[in-house]
């Protein structure tokens, strides 16, 4: 049964959409978050799931005041994934599960980002960059080939690679997939990195290698050379525990949104 404050969130986001937003938005409000699972208290922001009618950039927004509902003034600002926040409270110091500064996210709030069209598209790229903490305490990031299975990320190296050793001693890492057009389309994934010796060849090495164009012949050879070289290799599986997507339309750096808001509360005083 839908908790009382998770459908007041939505008869309220409804209600501000019909009202003030400078484009229909569509139905489907959806609570996610806390208040469905009863674990939110009376300051907890409430994290809306909607859709919007019609495609809208957030550098053209203005904000759209829903009614004071639990007697604050709300605002939302992406129509993918929304806040409905109390005036004033920063999305830096609530360190909400949007902000790059935040660490974990609920499973079905990273499974609603990663089901994302756009996201989906990014997840089937040949590359992505991993980030993580070398064991003399220094960065380190390096591209690698990459493949999705529906609920981790998986990179194959081999049992002797340097970052083997880094990450058995700290297994978080960040992860970068993007593309290289303007506006640019940016996913970052952050998680922790479970590392699987395996004997001969991972199928995901022979898949995530497998798009690149060669004839069968080459195919051949290459998968002969490979086998001929390895004897194993490790899978670095990796659980999201926080993502988010960045595509400059319906979605900004955390600190951008910030920029936006500041702005846009300027010009209504």
């Amino acid at each position: 049964m839908r908790r009382p404050r998770a459908r007041g969130a939505c008869d309220a986001a409804r209600a501000g959409f019909d009202r003030s937003c400078p484009r229909p938005a569509a139905g489907r409000v959806r609570v996610i978050g806390s208040v469905t699972t009863g674990q939110d208290r009376p300051d907890s922001e409430v994290d809306l799931l909607f859709t919007m009618g019609e495609p809208l950039g957030l550098m053209e927004l203005r904000p759209c005041r829903i009614q004071k509902w639990a007697g604050n003034p709300a605002s939302w600002l992406s129509r993918t994934l929304s806040r409905l926040r109390s005036k004033g409270m920063s999305s830096r110091t609530g360190l909400d599960e949007t902000d790059e500064g935040a660490t974990t996210m609920q499973p079905n709030e990273i499974a609603a980002i990663l089901n994302l069209p756009i996201s989906q598209e990014l997840l089937t790229r040949d590359l992505l960059r991993m980030a993580y903490v070398a064991k003399d305490g220094t960065p380190r990031n390096v591209p690698i080939a990459f493949t999705w299975n529906g609920s981790e990320i998986v990179v194959c190296t081999t049992k002797n690679a340097p970052k083997l050793p880094s990450l058995r001693h700290n297994p978080a890492v960040a992860l970068t997939i993007d593309t290289e057009v303007h506006p640019p389309k940016i996913l970052l994934i952050r998680g922790r990195a479970e590392l699987d010796v395996v004997d001969g060849i991972p199928e995901e090495y022979l898949q995530m290698n497998g798009s690149y164009d060669m004839t069968p012949e080459q195919r051949v050879e290459w998968e002969a050379e490979v086998r001929s070289l390895y004897d194993g290799m490790v899978r670095i599986v990796i659980t999201p525990t926080w993502t988010k997507l960045i595509d400059f339309e319906t979605t900004l750096p955390s600190a951008v949104e910030e920029l936006v808001r500041q702005r846009d509360e300027r010009h209504l005083a």
